[in-house]
């Protein structure tokens, strides 16, 4: 898994709110895309495994809050 080692592009200071928080979001999908589909990948190849493990994932939070 290669990884963007370049460093963040300085923001104009002028840039709206808005417009900050769309590019930040872009790059967040950008760097979260290979993962998402490395995942959506694996469901698909293995549903009722992923069942299984969201079940278990559902029952120990579950378990965590009630404590």
């Amino acid at each position: 898994m290669s990884r963007n080692l370049n460093p963040p592009r300085p923001r104009a200071a002028a840039m709206p709110p808005g417009d900050a928080a769309r590019g930040t979001l872009g790059e967040i999908a950008a760097a979260v895309g290979p993962i998402r589909q490395t995942f959506e990948q694996a469901i698909g190849d293995h549903p009722l495994r992923a069942a299984a493990v969201s079940l278990a994932v559902g029952v120990l939070l579950g378990w965590l809050i009630k404590r």
